[in-house]
């Protein structure tokens, strides 16, 4: 995921080139504010003419109001870099979410998903402006400062330059994963600490009668100490980078200072430059500051990135509209796992391109399940799935695929929006047709039209109209083959007949298979598949 991001700033050479200067512009303003300020102190001890320190004076306002320019300019340009890559970071996660469900996230809940996606997304960014960036900026100024001492005084610009090289490469190291142990091992402490208290506040009375409430809340203890000997250990280790980043500080100036005196005294650099010096190096390790803090905390932020139940996710998948071809599906020995214990199969069947298909089954005989193995959700315990489409140029046949599930979504907007979902690029017409062919033409008589708000979860519209709204949207993709999830699930007999046959005359042409537990609409299909 941090590659995905860093690919996309980097994508935009204007937007890292402009972090650079501003943030290098930052810290060289910052020290030199404190070197002329010293000068002109140092300077104006020895009495000069006034005017003479007019310029240092001059100087030290600019210095002033530079610092303060570019503090403001580096928090715009460096956080609009990052919220730019974030966007793409996020398009890229879900894209890669979207076809894990159901088999590989069934252990969170959709909310924990969107959690999690949320709290790696705040831990990226925190970790691309905390570490990589001052990493970056620190570089660049200690560069800088390496050209001004070789200039100046090279002896103490060396020893400047090669300190803070320590701290770029341990930040460098952090980044790379050093603590990372430490992390997951706070991140188990912390899982468990967080299952065990929920079990024992779902389960207290339960625990309490059985006589085991007082063992549970002691092992919750325990895991509460762990955890908090984790934290303890963490900060004690922050608390230690600190502590070498203050003693390197004074260190540098001390060495500074000696080798400033006994350049002046070899007759080298001005008296003047004896003061200044010392101040430099002490300002300079002002940009060390962000790089301790952000290496202290790099390994947790890149232990909650992994925690991220997403794989692959780096990946720029890119939208393509499906071809309309009708594919051939078939299922060769298949066995699915549902469960621990249950098995589906196995499977034999094939369904030819452009028929009509129905796989019926007593509700719980893994109708849907065999749905997702088709759409590739989840993966066959043996067997194999194949689809068929000859000719075609998408990477795989499951693009030409749109599914309707027995709750389609509706989004808490308008008519237009809701089926602008399935082609962005759909024209008015375009979208007025498909509600005429599956017969919500109806809803456009109201004064909204096509802008009419449809309400948190589709509230303004029955159970057969979201269904039918769920179709339409399939005809505005253009799929040649749809899987239909118990569209006639809540209907009566009469209407349930009328939605198949405005279905087939829908997608006529197409490969439809319809899952469904009716058993009165098997007259109506080409094939029959049943699932027991």
């Amino acid at each position: 995921m941090i590659g995905l991001m860093i690919g996309s700033i980097l994508s935009k050479k204007w937007r890292l080139t402009s972090y650079i200067s501003v943030g290098t512009s930052l810290y060289l303003s910052s020290i030199g504010l404190m070197a002329t300020s010293v000068y002109l102190i140092s300077k104006a001890a020895l009495r000069p003419a006034i005017l003479t320190l007019g310029v240092l004076m001059a100087g030290t306002r600019y210095f002033a109001l530079s610092k303060s320019a570019s503090r403001y300019l580096e928090r715009v340009v460096s956080h609009s870099a990052v919220l730019g890559g974030l966007t793409h970071l996020r398009i890229a996660v879900f894209r890669a979410l979207a076809p894990m469900f159901p088999q590989e996230t069934t252990r969170f809940s959709s909310g924990e998903i969107i959690g999690k996606v949320s709290s790696s997304m705040d831990d990226v960014q925190n970790l691309l402006l905390r570490l990589l960036g001052p990493l970056v900026l620190l570089v660049a100024t200690a560069l800088s400062l390496l050209l001004f001492g070789l200039i100046v005084q090279p002896q103490a610009g060396i020893v400047l330059f090669s300190v803070l090289a320590v701290f770029a490469i341990s930040g460098a190291t952090a980044l790379a994963g050093f603590g990372m142990a430490a992390a997951h091992k706070h991140y188990l402490a912390r899982v468990s600490f967080e299952k065990e208290g929920e079990e024992v506040l779902r389960s207290s009375e339960e625990l309490f009668l059985a006589g085991r409430l007082g063992s549970r809340l002691h092992r919750l203890g325990e895991l509460s100490e762990q955890l908090e000997t984790c934290d303890t250990r963490r900060l004690k280790r922050a608390a230690n980078y600190n502590g070498l980043a203050l003693f390197a500080a004074q260190a540098v100036f001390v060495a500074v200072c000696y080798l400033s005196v006994k350049a002046a005294e070899r007759g080298e650099i001005s008296v003047l430059l004896v003061a200044v010096m010392p101040v430099v190096a002490l300002a300079a390790f002002e940009i060390v500051q962000p790089v301790v803090q952000g290496s202290t905390l790099a390994p947790w932020y890149l232990q909650s990135i992994e925690e991220l139940p997403v794989e692959g996710s780096e990946s720029d998948v890119k939208d393509c509209m499906p071809t309309g071809k009708a594919i051939e599906i078939s299922f060769s020995g298949v066995i699915l796992k549902r469960g621990p214990v249950a098995e589906i199969g196995p499977l034999n069947f094939r369904i030819p391109s452009g028929s009509k298909c129905a796989i019926v089954g007593e509700s719980g005989s893994g109708k849907t399940s065999v749905a997702y193995a088709m759409l590739g959700c989840i993966s066959p315990c043996a067997g194999q799935v194949s689809l068929v489409a000859p000719g075609l140029r998408h990477p795989s046949p499951v693009d030409e695929i749109g599914f309707l599930p027995e709750r389609p979504a509706v989004l808490e907007s308008s008519l237009r929006s809701n089926l602008a979902l399935a082609n962005l690029n759909a024209q008015e017409s375009q979208l007025v047709e498909a509600l005429g062919k599956v017969s919500l033409d109806y809803l456009l008589d109201r004064p909204e039209g096509l802008d009419q708000l449809l309400g948190g979860f589709g509230v303004q519209l029955s159970g057969g109209e979201c269904q039918r709204l769920g179709l339409a949207r399939l005809l505005l993709g253009g799929f040649g083959t749809v899987i239909l999830d118990e569209p006639t699930a809540s209907l009566d007999e009469k209407t349930s007949r009328q939605v198949v046959e405005a279905v087939f005359n829908a997608f006529g042409g197409k490969t439809v298979v319809m899952i469904t537990h009716d058993r009165s609409l098997e007259a109506y299909f080409d094939q029959v598949i049943e699932i027991s």
